[in-house]
């Protein structure tokens, strides 16, 4: 009697069996509708993260090209500078040399 007892208490009713079912169902769902969330936001975080890189490589880029152009431009200023002292010093040179020829003249 005991055993026929605990096989029919182990055994689900149709009723009990489709509740169980339904359940399984929503929880199913809940969990798929879970894994949907959380997939768009990954995809959303994996181009959010792409276009940052992207940024900043466009954001070092240019400040490459700035730093290399100031660079240039240094050197350019330089060479400028330079080439206004030897005008400066020949033209110091040629007023020496006029300003001591005309007293060497006279």
């Amino acid at each position: 009697c005991r055993l026929s007892s605990a096989l029919h208490s182990r055994t689900p009713s149709p009723v009990q069996a489709r509740i169980k079912r339904g359940l399984r169902k929503t929880q199913n769902e809940k969990y798929r509708l879970k894994y949907l969330r959380l997939r768009k936001a990954a995809r959303a975080m994996i181009f959010e993260n792409a276009a940052l890189c992207d940024e900043v490589a466009h954001l070092e880029e240019k400040f490459l090209k700035a730093k290399e152009e100031r660079r240039e431009s240094t050197v350019h200023q330089d060479k400028f500078l330079m080439c206004i002292q030897y005008i400066t010093w020949s033209i110091k040179l040629i007023l020496i040399l006029i300003y001591h020829d005309v007293y060497c003249i006279v």
